[in-house]
């Protein structure tokens, strides 16, 4: 018996092997219930080794009951194996588990409370023999209700499996054959020990048995791709899909098509399965036959159709188990409408380029057209300016010459302030033709430009004049600097003709600085002031009379005040209405 005792140890053994490479695959099709029949077959191996080898009565029971564990459990997971050959997924887990598991349950539960009934064992005995202690039992109506149950599910796998030969393809019938072997194993086994055909045998074979078809099944699952890929994938999804699924074994062997893929094809899934794909396609697909060894590929196929030249996006992908290859699935989806709608785009957009090059030719033909109109009313207006400016130059020479023969002081003046008059306009024109831009002008250059010339006509005073200033960079239309202009032309001329101080020299400052769109421009004297009469409002002079039309034009105001002499503040808006 310590043979028989190491040969079932060295049987769970084997088991424990199988579990522990099942394991790292157990989300691999049928890995869970291989795992849950090597558990079982431990549980028998090691319970009936125990039960072998103990000498009392009392401990071969005990021993019983715990090998009765994986002897009850063992069907339901041959069960299993071939419900998911055959692709019996209503019929899975977890319902299906509970519901085959009411008789082993009360089995189990006769067997524990078998000394209260005798269901189960109706008698048994301790034959004491030379070499071992052995159990003579009298089975009793619980045990053959066990018995009956355990080789109906027994029946009904190899049913299922024998009904795979029939339903799935011819391809899958290599796998149908490696299962039914491994499963007649152990009834083979059984049978030979029933029926004493080797009386040497002293053992029940069995539980050696259920080891063997563990091993076979695993060796197939692992190297023999065994419950394929195919059989589980999810049939009715691939079916209603719209692409065309083409699904081959590592060898390029025809797997699996959809109906899309079979109307592709020209042909249909029970003629094409098991067949090489080279041999199915037939030069329809040419290119995508030299396709089918690489490891993953996305490309777009044309493929010549009844109606015409269709265009497909082709990927294929490989199905991996760890780290082996169990099938490739090519997925070929119709993009003939979108490859349509992209040469219309194409053509849209050619059409598009060439009427926006059309249209930039024009723009640019307009553009250098009006740059020619432009560029000849800028040199028109340059003219302009120039030919009134010489016009006014020639009529301040006119009154200059006119005025040379007045003997009469008051009217001299009065011709001089024509004069300063007629040149601030004049400077304004000839700043402007000068200048690169016709639309404004730059007050402190213009200003500078005034004091002088102001200087130059009333340059018969021995009074030395200077001045300062401190204007910021401002840059002002010619609806703002005309009248601007006179409005200063009458301050200068004011400050050169009675801004003496004390030393007998004539000083005066101006400053302009622009804040919050606004300009305030301030001018400073050094002479005796403004008469009291201007301080209180009276604007006699023409000068003054002047200065305040002029304001006026600019929607500004001005204030005359005496600090240290004459100064007068003017404040304009720098935008004009």
């Amino acid at each position: 018996m310590e043979i028989a005792f190491f040969i079932l140890f060295f049987n769970a053994g084997i088991s424990i092997i199988g579990i522990l490479i099942v394991w790292p695959r157990r989300k691999m099709p049928a890995a869970m219930p291989l795992i849950f029949l090597n558990s079982a077959v431990i549980i028998w191996s090691v319970g009936y080794a125990f039960e072998l080898i103990s000498p009392e009565l009392s401990s071969k029971l005990i021993w019983t009951i715990v090998q009765y564990i994986g002897i009850l459990i063992i069907p339901i997971p041959a069960f299993f194996l071939s419900l998911e050959h055959l692709r019996k997924k209503r019929l899975r887990f977890p319902s299906t588990l509970l519901l085959l598991l009411i008789i082993p349950v009360f089995v189990f539960i006769m067997l524990c409370t078998n000394e209260y009934h005798h269901l189960f064992y109706q008698k048994f005995d301790l034959i004491i023999r030379a070499d071992y202690n052995s159990l003579q039992l009298t089975y009793g109506p619980v045990f053959w209700i066990h018995t009956i149950y355990s080789y109906s599910l027994l029946i009904a796998s190899l049913v299922l499996l024998i009904r795979s030969l029939f339903v799935l393809p011819s391809v899958y019938k290599r796998q149908t054959y490696t299962i039914l072997f491994a499963y007649f194993v152990p009834w083979i086994a059984n049978i030979i020990y029933i029926l004493r055909v080797f009386p040497f045998i002293l053992i029940d074979p069995s539980p050696l048995g259920f080891t063997a078809t563990g091993v076979i099944i695993l060796f197939g699952l692992t190297f023999y791709n065994l419950f394929d890929f195919v059989p589980f994938a999810a049939d009715t999804i691939i079916n209603n899909l719209n692409d065309s699924i083409i699904i081959l074994s590592p060898e390029n062997t025809l797997l699996k098509i959809n109906p899309q893929a079979e109307e592709l094809l020209s042909c249909s899934a029970p003629d094409c399965i098991g067949k090489d794909i080279s041999i199915v396609l037939d030069g329809k697909l040419s290119p995508l036959t030299s396709m089918t060894h690489k490891e993953r590929i996305q490309i777009e196929l044309p493929i010549s159709l009844k109606d015409g030249t269709s265009y497909f996006d082709c990927k294929i992908s490989p199905i991996k188990m760890g780290k082996r290859q169990v099938a490739k699935v090519i997925m070929l989806r119709d993009i003939t409408q979108l490859k349509k709608a992209q040469l219309e785009l194409k053509n849209w957009n050619f059409e598009l380029e060439n009427m926006v090059l059309e249209r930039t030719d024009e723009l640019t033909k307009t553009n250098d057209h009006l740059k020619d109109e432009i560029s000849k009313k800028e040199l028109l207006l340059k003219e302009i300016h120039h030919r009134v400016k010489n016009n006014l130059t020639m009529i301040r020479s006119l009154i200059v010459i006119q005025s040379s023969n007045m003997k009469d002081p008051n009217m001299l003046n009065k011709f001089k302030d024509l004069t300063s008059r007629v040149a601030s306009i004049g400077l304004i024109h000839e700043k402007l033709y000068t200048s690169e831009n016709f639309q404004t002008i730059d007050l402190d250059s213009y200003l500078t430009g005034l004091i002088k010339s102001h200087i130059l006509t009333f340059s018969n005073i021995e009074t030395p004049i200077s001045f300062t200033k401190e204007i910021d960079r401002l840059s002002l239309n010619i609806n703002i600097i005309i009248p601007l202009g006179l409005i200063f032309t009458e301050l200068i001329t004011n400050a050169i003709k009675y801004a003496r101080n004390e030393h007998d020299e004539i000083v005066f400052t101006i400053t302009a600085k622009e804040d919050n769109k606004s300009m305030k421009i301030i001018m400073m004297d050094s002479g005796c002031g403004y008469p009291a009469t201007v301080l209180e409002g009276e604007r006699k002079s023409t000068g003054l009379k002047l200065i305040e039309v002029f304001v006026k034009q600019l929607n500004g105001s001005i204030i005359f005040e005496n600090d240290h002499g004459a100064r007068s503040i003017l404040t304009i808006p720098v935008i004009q209405d």
